[in-house]
């Protein structure tokens, strides 16, 4: 029923047998070892035998040969399956923190077919991840937040073989999430005016004032500068601007922004510099870490102050928050201008104000920010 062979003296030994509908099949055991081989060879033939007198439905037939196949394989076939018909930019990043974060965990464990997956190997991942990953000041870079999107890239992952029929049921569901709020990687400081005026004054002459004032006036994050598009800017008569934004999360939902008259400019002389197309992006080329940081340093902010706070892009979000505070904008306008979902988020980390919500404040704090230049 079936016979082994080697193609190297010191290969794997390769399988040759017959399915059940009299095909040839050809393929590799895994082992340099002849009676590991002939144990998984005679374990094939026995699937083909109870296939054949119908002891054993295709969905089972499915769950067993899955088992035995490399995770490698169905790694790259859900990826690609995350990609068909996705081609913005933001999703070719999420796309490869999804590749990376899963080939760590799938090297960590290891995991070299699905049985290998249980609950306790992504437990321990997650925990060494936690433990031993430092980034800048010596501080863990795997906070709540980080461990909840890991353990969803993997879930999903999971989930998705499930409904492939290669796995019964999702072993890594009671893996529990953590509260990111009672446990937060960084602390933020908001930028002072002065440090603003002088990081714009730093940035001008190198062509980066338009990036970091998107950013303050705006709250824009780095991936929202990433995936702004000229096509989502609507212009005024009387000189400013309005900007669509869509939400990374939610496909249907588009949040208004109002630009104030000098960073509206900055945009409409960005756009005849680039002669870019109207589809085109605002900023081709991001601004990375290091760069803004050698930036900040020229501008005399430092990146941590004694208390330990970091002052970073998103540092602007911040900036913005306590600069709507003081404007007495209320809570619910805040929550607009910064895009929280939620308005649990925002009171998490920000003030809140008594005025009534009006989308005039919005339009008064984007005046205000041509203090600035």
């Amino acid at each position: 029923m079936g016979s082994l062979y080697q193609i190297h003296n010191k290969g794997n030994w390769q399988m040759a047998y017959c399915d059940a509908a009299g095909k040839r099949i050809i393929k590799s055991s895994y082992s340099t070892q002849k009676s590991l081989a002939s144990r998984i060879l005679a374990q094939r033939v026995k699937e083909v035998l109870e296939e054949k007198n119908g002891l054993i439905s295709p969905a089972d037939k499915l769950l067993l040969t899955s088992r035995t196949q490399n995770i490698s394989q169905y790694l790259l076939e859900y990826l690609k399956w995350c990609e068909k018909g996705k081609e913005n930019p933001e999703t070719r990043q999420g796309l490869n923190q999804k590749r990376n974060h899963l080939l760590e965990w799938i090297q960590y464990q290891p995991i070299q077919n699905i049985s290998d997956i249980n609950e306790k190997g992504l437990l321990v991942f997650l925990e060494n991840r936690q433990a031993h990953t430092k980034g800048r000041g010596g501080k863990p870079t795997t906070g709540a937040r980080v461990w909840n999107i890991v353990r969803q890239h993997a879930i999903v992952f999971v989930n998705w073989l499930v409904k492939r029929g290669y796995l019964r049921e999702n072993p890594l569901l009671n893996v529990l999430r953590k509260k990111e709020d009672k446990d937060r990687r960084r602390q933020r400081r908001a930028f002072t005016d002065q440090e603003i005026k002088n990081l714009l004054v730093v940035a001008k002459p190198r062509g980066r004032e338009c990036w970091y004032r998107c950013a303050a006036e705006l709250g824009l994050r780095k991936s929202d500068l990433q995936r702004l598009l000229w096509n989502k800017i609507d212009w005024a008569e009387d000189g400013s601007a309005t900007l669509r934004i869509k939400d990374q999360k939610s496909k249907n939902r588009e949040d208004l922004l109002p630009v104030g008259n000098y960073l509206a400019q900055l945009l409409r002389n960005r756009f005849n510099e680039q002669g870019e197309k109207l589809s085109g992006r605002v900023f081709p080329q991001t601004v990375r870490d290091l760069t803004r940081r050698k930036d900040f340093k020229r501008a005399g902010i430092k990146e941590f102050d004694s208390s330990g706070r970091v002052c970073d892009l998103h540092s602007f979000r911040m900036t913005l928050a306590t600069k709507l505070v003081s404007s007495e904008a209320p809570l619910a306008t805040i929550q607009l201008l910064l895009r929280h979902k939620n308005i649990e988020t925002t009171l998490q980390f920000y003030n809140d104000s008594n005025s009534k919500p009006s989308m005039e404040a919005k339009r008064k704090w984007s005046q205000k920010a041509n203090q600035w230049a």
